[in-house]
């Protein structure tokens, strides 16, 4: 099925001082074999213990968000037929906080990397609550910590995709704003 949530995909719960997050990554196939958390096939055709996969970008993301934010736990979904919902398969614990030191404005504050993936899909990565520096400005040029996260979310050596199951392979952007659904759901005037 086109921009299923197929054959597998992993949730990562995470909360801020004003609310609770949930976060959906589609990845290619999840296999409960050779590690306790099971193993992600790679776009390389090689696989990857799922808990440090997981675990590798989180650390990532943690490098952005403030040490007010914490990633909790995650669940791994899986399915082997596109018809059937995928179920959960694997979880585990994360308290992993934020290592930022900034002190920009971070409340509903939503981060966007765009990509474009090598089966011509849209792959995005939401951040949210994460400071930005009060820079709202479009990123089109990776530095930093963002070029390391975007790494980490396409390396051929993950099995994170877009919806396409194709990799996240070509940074297209990052976009910053305010969302409004947090904006309202925290009574921001």
């Amino acid at each position: 099925m086109s921009n299923a949530l197929y054959p597998s995909y992993v949730r990562i719960e995470y909360h801020s001082p004003f609310a609770p997050h949930l976060m959906t990554l589609p990845t290619l196939q999840w296999d409960p074999g050779g590690y306790d958390s099971g193993e992600f096939l790679c776009h390389d055709t090689t696989f990857v213990e799922a808990d440090v996969m997981i675990k590798g970008l989180v650390n990532q993301m943690a490098e952005i968000f403030t040490d007010d934010v914490v990633f909790d736990q995650y669940q791994i979904f899986s399915s082997t037929d596109p018809e059937i919902d995928p179920l959960p398969q694997y979880g585990a614990a994360l308290a992993i906080p934020g290592i930022n030191a900034s002190t920009a404005w971070f409340k509903a504050v939503e981060q966007i990397f765009t990509a474009r993936t090598t089966l011509f899909g849209v792959a995005k990565l939401t951040l949210l609550d994460v400071p930005t520096n009060n820079d709202f400005n479009r990123v089109t040029t990776l530095s930093g910590e963002y070029s390391v996260l975007f790494n980490i979310w396409s390396g051929e050596d993950t099995g994170w995709a877009g919806r396409d199951n194709g990799r996240p392979a070509t940074f297209l952007q990052a976009t910053a704003n305010l969302n409004e659904a947090l904006r309202r759901a925290y009574r921001m005037t």
